[in-house]
């Protein structure tokens, strides 16, 4: 299991229950009695990495089929919709005359995101399945989820719970097991892979006490040459909480074509690519490699609609039950090291647009969350 994109990853060890996580893009050991260990796979660097884009392309290509062979015994699925590049890949590799397939969607009745509905459109229209559009507002980011968030450690995705819930609802309505996306696009393509590392930001004082702090820089110092802060390593894809979640409660199993190790290692060479040629890292090596199978209204599409505006929206729609959450744990989040009272006051500001302190109330509002859900088990 992976950490969140957000989240440092500074132990494979979770703090409740005695058990390990193993990474995506990972080498572990066992033997007959015990786990033994883990480290990153490591990407092997090329001597000469004078290889040309074509070779790029081609190796996506053979990694769509591959991902597409794989595919072969799913009979009915659901596939996320977004409009973007890296959903349509993951649903043409997956799409197939033998299977059935379902779109799903959201829609933000919002000026900003006035073009996005056509895109699904066309994209579901190229795949040949029908959408079901559903209203966003509805799964706004903090909107409380019926589900119980029964996970042994907290995690950020807590805060889009509530989306991943209907879409998993609707996947059971279709009765299908498979859940397909865009995950891990971004990551892999629109970062350079060869030279970044996860950055680490110290809690603020101002929303945390010397404890958090003091533990942080105790971390911190620990983590400061880990390989698994290292982009490279893949840890940071997307979010492995919410796959154990849906699985778990649904029964539904999250699938991206950008999870496949043939498209890390196509990653890895675009990074190099891009670095040796002083390019940006970006995905028109994907609309290159997939120019038959993504429509020409999301090639020509001018970029993605930005979600600032989104999480504006849902902090105001949202704030009595962030608030709400935030106060009824108030007394063992300050135990943990939260200084509550500036957290709330910082809600008010993100009401009203201020973005500054959004991490420190969605942090708290995970905890909070978290620590409700485990009172219920």
């Amino acid at each position: 299991m992976q950490r969140h994109q957000f989240e440092p990853c500074w132990s494979i060890k979770t703090p409740w229950e005695n058990w390990h996580r193993l990474p995506r893009a990972s080498v572990a050991w066992f033997n007959s009695k015990q786990f033994l260990g883990v480290r990153p796979l490591i990407r092997t660097k090329r001597a000469s990495p004078n290889f040309t884009k074509n070779e790029i392309i081609d190796n996506l290509q053979d990694g769509f089929e591959l991902f597409r062979t794989r595919q072969k015994n799913v009979s009915s699925s659901i596939l996320e919709l977004s409009g973007g590049i890296d959903s349509t890949v993951t649903g043409a590799g997956a799409r197939r005359k033998n299977s059935e397939m379902f779109g799903f969607s959201i829609d933000y009745p919002y000026y900003e995101f006035r073009f996005e509905s056509d895109l699904q459109l066309a994209v579901a229209d190229k795949l040949g399945i029908n959408p079901n559009i559903v209203d966003g507002r509805d799964g706004f980011p903090f909107a409380p989820c019926d589900t119980p968030i029964n996970l042994n450690e907290p995690s950020m995705f807590i805060t889009g719970a509530r989306e991943l819930e209907i879409s998993a609802k609707e996947a059971q309505r279709h009765g299908v097991k498979v859940i397909y996306t865009g995950h891990g696009g971004d990551a892999l393509f629109c970062k350079n892979l060869l030279s970044e590392t996860v950055q680490i930001v110290e809690p603020h004082s101002t929303y945390f006490d010397h404890r958090i702090r003091g533990r942080f820089r105790k971390v911190k110092k620990n983590i400061a040459s880990s390989e698994w802060r290292k982009r490279d390593t893949a840890l940071f894809l997307h979010s492995g909480h919410e796959d154990i979640w849906l699985k778990k409660n649904f029964g539904a199993t999250p699938r991206s074509i950008f999870t496949d190790l043939s498209f890390l290692k196509a990653a890895w060479q675009w990074s190099e690519y891009c670095d040796i040629n002083h390019k940006p890292n970006n995905k028109s090596i994907l609309l290159e490699a997939f120019e038959r199978e993504i429509p020409i209204e999301v090639t020509q599409r001018k970029g993605k609609v930005d979600f600032v505006g989104v999480w504006a929206r849902a902090y105001d729609r949202n704030a009595d039950n962030i608030f709400k959450s935030i106060s009824i744990q108030s007394d063992l989040l300050d135990k943990v090291g939260f200084k509550v009272p500036s957290i709330l006051r910082k809600l008010s500001d993100l009401q009203k647009g201020k973005t500054d302190g959004a991490q420190e109330v969605s942090s708290a509002y995970c905890v909070a969350r978290w620590l409700e859900f485990q009172m219920l088990i």
